[in-house]
């Protein structure tokens, strides 16, 4: 038995009941809840508020500039809880007094321990309390180097300028968030380490569920160099060593070796986060995002995909903490399930599935082999039915088939067979329609093959085609197979009677 995702997100949205406080109570109840359906949630529920601030653009725009002299003080990289004030309140017409009940909006405050979207990193999520409201915040962004705003949703009371307020970020999602964002790092040294100097990150996403990392590498990874960058990664995590960040002059860090990059605008005074030399490597970049304080929160890192995202650049997505745990017993459980299937163990489990595919090709060829025989026992019986034109046969037939091979081969006897003709045969192949098509030599000029065959498998709605003499198509309905190979013997004979007159 399970909760709805949008019944457990409405507990959240509408009544401020934490997800984890409904999972608990569920579980004592033999209950369990939708994760994924209230993540979809949630994310709508961020785009909806996303969708309150584009009052930003155009003319709205004026709404940000009256509130130029409003600086938000960024505390959260200390903590996660703060008292401030609302100063400000956004909704989709502008700036306003106050907020009601149910109502989107942006709020401003004057200290936040909330991060704004940035470098890559999603924005903080949690909520904001005044003595007579509840305002939940989907979503942080920085709209001006001095200004952050915190989109969400009124869920509880009405809200006022001015208030008094108490901001929570939601701690669990931060945490994950920080474990994804320090194993960037990790990752991105372990990268240069294994790839070389070259690799650069060109892009990241830092999302509580997942990373996904971006870098410049002209070719895909092997297993080997995959393997070992977790390799690396791990043990610095298992090495269990300090976080550090410092503040530093830009001219300064870059001559120390600091890794910048994202091709972003940096001030003279720059933010480093470092991971010092130990078991594996250092990693030191400038950085402004949240992260753990010791490599070891970080848990455990699996790499889950390598791809190209365009000519020179490469993307990494991986996963981190009780994610990473997560999908690794989910590798372990389907691991299992095919030891299983092919009646072995997980420590055979490699060899019993060669030594299946070994047997299936051995099948395959064997039944290969017999179709053949098979074809040229009935190379007599098809060449009976085959009607005379002028001198030259036009054979259309159905047969069995397991694939375009067998079809050909038995297509290609019929022709040796016959002086002068036209052969097309049709056969159901893996629940479609495949049709080839052969013509003689002297028939050519005559009769186009390729042209013949796609207008027969049209009928099947398929289609194909090929060189004069010889062709092959396929189709979708299996039931018109033998309306097309009748049409097929129309169409040769029609063709071969109009050419000789």
């Amino acid at each position: 038995q399970s909760i709805a995702g949008a019944d457990a997100f409405r507990l959240y949205d509408t009544y401020g009941l934490p997800r984890e406080l409904t999972q608990e109570i569920a579980a004592g109840r033999g209950f369990s809840v939708d994760s994924e359906g209230f993540e979809r949630e949630l994310e709508a529920q961020r785009q909806r508020a996303r969708a309150s601030q584009k009052f930003a653009q155009g003319n709205g725009s004026d709404a940000y500039q009256s509130l130029a002299a409003i600086q938000s003080d960024f505390v959260g990289y200390d903590a996660l809880e703060a008292q401030t004030t609302v100063a400000a309140i956004l909704d989709s017409e502008g700036s306003t007094e106050a907020l009601e009940e149910g109502a989107d909006a942006s709020i401003v405050l004057p200290i936040t321990p909330f991060y704004p979207e940035g470098g890559g990193q999603v924005g903080d999520s949690g909520q904001v309390s005044t003595p007579s409201a509840v305002f939940l915040v989907a979503d942080t962004q920085r709209v001006s180097e001095n200004l952050i705003t915190h989109a969400g949703r009124l869920v509880k009371g009405s809200m006022r300028v001015g208030d008094s307020a108490r901001a929570e970020v939601d701690a669990a999602r931060r945490a994950d968030i920080m474990r994804n964002h320090t194993a960037t790092h990790l990752v991105h040294a372990a990268l240069r380490t294994v790839l070389g100097d070259h690799v650069r990150q060109t892009g990241s996403l830092v999302a509580p569920e997942r990373l996904r990392f971006d870098f410049s590498h002209g070719k895909p990874l092997t297993g080997d160099e995959t393997r070992h960058v977790e390799r690396l990664v791990n043990a610095k995590i298992r090495q269990d060593v300090s976080v550090s960040t410092r503040h530093s002059g830009y001219q300064e860090a870059i001559a120390e070796g600091v890794v910048a990059f994202f091709g972003e605008k940096y001030g003279e005074q720059v933010r480093v986060v470092e991971v010092p030399n130990g078991v594996a490597f250092a990693s030191a970049e400038l950085c402004g995002g949240t992260h753990c304080h010791r490599t070891g929160q970080v848990g455990y890192f699996v790499i889950v995909s390598e791809g190209s995202v365009g000519a020179g650049m490469r993307r990494i997505e991986a996963l981190t903490g009780a994610a990473a745990d997560e999908w690794v017993a989910g590798q372990r459980q389907r691991l299992h399930a095919v030891a299983e299937a092919v009646g072995g163990s997980v420590a055979d489990v490699t060899e019993r599935v060669q030594s299946l595919r070994e047997q299936i090709d051995q099948l395959r060829k064997r039944l290969g082999a017999a179709e053949k025989n098979q074809a040229v026992r009935s190379l007599d019986s098809l060449l009976d039915g085959a009607a005379q034109v002028n001198g030259s046969h036009v054979l259309t037939a159905r047969v069995e088939a397991s694939s375009a091979d067998s079809l050909r081969a038995l297509a290609d006897g019929l022709k040796e067979r016959i002086e002068s003709g036209v052969v097309v045969l049709g056969s159901v192949v893996n629940g479609k329609p495949a049709f080839l098509a052969v013509v003689t030599r002297d028939l050519v000029g005559r009769v186009h093959a390729g042209n013949l065959v796609k207008e027969v498998a049209a009928l099947t709605g398929g289609g194909g085609g090929g060189r004069p003499d010889m062709a092959q198509a396929g189709g979708k309905d299996p039931a018109r197979l033998d309306d097309a190979l009748a049409l097929a013997g129309e169409i040769a004979r029609r063709t071969l009677t109009e050419s000789s007159g």
